[in-house]
């Protein structure tokens, strides 16, 4: 009876790891997206649905990842982007200034893939890195409430990257995803401005990715 109990175990099992299994293959992998970017800072610190429509700029990247097994991935990515928030769209209307920058960021990444073991075709994912971010930005005052010249600054910091997205696989070699992206750092300057609390600067969007895996 035990050696039957077994027997069926095994069977079972091994139609679990059939069906919902799929064969893996080492690879390459080249993705692109497009997509949304906004900044929190001195300016933009109170930000509704509204205004993150309103001060919405582009965003586009490259990447390139090594794809260790179903779930676990390293690569790198180059992204460029636009920024904007003005004081008229958060609780600053008697200040009247805004800020318009553009920065590009490189960034050393890890992914891991949920239920990569799995044939599911939709998955869920999370990639975390560390990398550089050099900017530009200004700050000017164009309906005049207050009497502040046009100040600029610029530089690199680094930053930290936290990207949660999810995956649909179209072929065996190629799928779309859509990603929610945070670049963070210590500094406080990316919109031009500092205060006393020091108020962290960072950067998040939407964006839509679409990958191709090279099967070499």
């Amino acid at each position: 009876m035990r050696i039957k109990k077994a027997l069926l175990l095994f069977v079972l099992g091994m139609f679990f790891i059939t069906c919902f299994s799929q064969p893996f293959y080492r690879h390459n992998e080249i993705g692109m997206s497009l997509g949304t970017a906004n900044i929190s800072g001195d300016i933009a610190n109170q930000s509704t649905i509204n205004t993150l429509f309103l001060e919405a700029r582009g965003q586009f990247s490259a990447s390139y990842f090594r794809v260790l097994n179903p779930e676990q991935s390293i690569g790198f990515e180059a992204n460029t982007l636009s920024y904007f928030a003005s004081d008229f769209n958060h609780k600053n209307p008697h200040r009247g200034w805004q800020v318009q920058g553009r920065g590009q960021v490189v960034s050393l990444q890890i992914r891991h893939t949920f239920f990569g073991y799995t044939s599911l075709k939709l998955k869920p994912y999370v990639k975390a890195g560390v990398g550089a971010f050099r900017f530009a930005a200004s700050v000017s005052n164009p309906e005049g409430v207050v009497n502040f010249p046009i100040t600029q600054t610029r530089g690199v910091s680094f930053a930290m990257v936290a990207i949660p997205g999810i995956r649909y696989q179209i072929t065996q070699n190629q799928s779309v995803s859509i990603e929610a992206i945070l670049l963070f750092s210590n500094r406080d300057d990316w919109d031009v401005l500092y205060d006393e609390d020091r108020t962290v600067d960072k950067i998040g969007g939407i964006r839509f990715v679409y990958s191709i895996g090279l099967f070499y």
